[in-house]
């Protein structure tokens, strides 16, 4: 095996990625870039949400909000609540849902 000391420049030879098309080249015939999926909210932490529930009813809320998001520990909801961890948009709106109940309308953290 021979060992060649070249190194690399940041471009590759034209002919090392010669006759390579993407998925999308082959369907639409162009080399146009691939579209980015976003969402059109960001769903972030809820302690706004949080700040306005009454003591009396704090801890049935928690209790009804981890059921909602399928999280057993104390640090699984903090993560989702201080917006560590992204809700997907089924779990969004189920904690829509928990706050909804309680006319709760301002929700998520800025």
């Amino acid at each position: 095996m021979t060992h060649t000391n070249k190194r690399f420049t940041g471009a590759l030879p034209a002919g090392d990625l010669a006759g390579t098309t993407s998925v999308i080249e082959k369907l639409t015939g162009t080399t146009a870039p691939a579209p980015v999926l976003t969402t059109a909210l960001e769903y972030k932490g809820f302690n706004r949400g949080l700040a306005q529930v009454l003591h009396v009813d704090y801890s049935q809320v928690i209790g009804e909000l981890r059921e909602a998001l399928g999280i057993t520990s104390r640090s699984g909801l903090s993560a989702y609540r201080n917006g560590q961890v992204r809700l997907r948009a089924d779990q969004a709106a189920k904690v829509q849902q928990v706050f909804n109940r309680r006319g709760i309308t301002e929700i998520w953290d800025a």
